[in-house]
């Protein structure tokens, strides 16, 4: 087995990567629905189930003092690494920012040093062309910024388009929901991983349930010919914890 590799395997009721652990460390024993959550996140990418085993590992690691935050922040990861692994629709990247700006600059400067419109530093009278052409560059630059550059919430919905196997839109309002819920949680484990949050373990723990039944829901889409076979999983994973 190379290293880095993750696969799910049962020892006493425990689902466990394989690689590059400490024998004589005790397993990280999950609940059914972790199980299954696990078993999806390694099936999208051995890199996404790493982030989620790892936060889970340090947020039960009771002797580390800063373990809240270090879960956070790898539960934010998780989050913010999803569209890579999802088909997310991406704009192709053509020029950085950087390079919009630095030609905005350059048409400053000159209509700065041409327009008969700047005397002295100040603006006044009609637009010329010298103007009239900067003006023009900056509102294709704001434009391109929009396009390029959306908002938070843009980039939410399209991640959760992504989740969708037939990539259909939701009724806006609904969409808009989910995105809420999205951007919450992920604003609550941001603000955790940044200690701007000083959270409990109770209070982490039902924030880290609400993920993870979100995730869940999308990950494993429970159609009809899929009730038995994740029911069996969350059971089995429910009687081991118990034993």
């Amino acid at each position: 087995m190379t290293s880095g590799s993750f696969i799910l395997s049962k020892f006493q009721g425990k689902i466990v990567p394989m690689d590059n652990i400490d024998s004589t460390s005790t397993p990280l024993q999950l609940s059914g629905p972790q199980t299954a959550l696990y078993g999806a996140l390694l099936k999208e990418d051995e890199a996404l189930g790493c982030m989620y085993y790892g936060a889970l590992s340090v947020f039960h690691q009771s002797s580390n003092p800063d373990r809240i935050p270090l879960a956070a922040h790898g539960l934010r990861e998780l989050m913010e690494k999803l569209p890579r692994y999802q088909d997310v629709p991406k704009e192709a990247k053509r020029v950085t920012l950087k390079d919009k700006v630095q030609s905005l600059r350059q048409n400053w400067h000159r209509v700065v040093k041409n327009s008969g419109c700047h005397k002295e530093g100040a603006w006044s009278g009609h637009i010329d062309k010298f103007l009239k052409t900067f003006l023009d560059k900056t509102h294709e630059f704001f434009a391109w910024l929009e396009q390029q550059q959306p908002t938070r919430k843009q980039s939410a919905a399209k991640i959760l388009r992504g989740f969708d196997l037939l990539k259909r839109p939701l009724p806006e309002p609904i969409e808009k929901l989910r995105v809420d819920e999205w951007e919450k949680i992920h604003d609550y484990f941001e603000l955790v991983s940044h200690h701007n949050n000083t959270a409990i373990p109770e209070e982490f723990a039902s924030w880290l349930l609400v993920l993870e039944q979100f995730l869940l829901d999308r990950l494993i889409p429970r159609t009809f010919e899929d009730h038995a076979r994740i029911d069996e999983i969350i059971r089995e994973g429910e009687g081991n914890a118990e034993s």
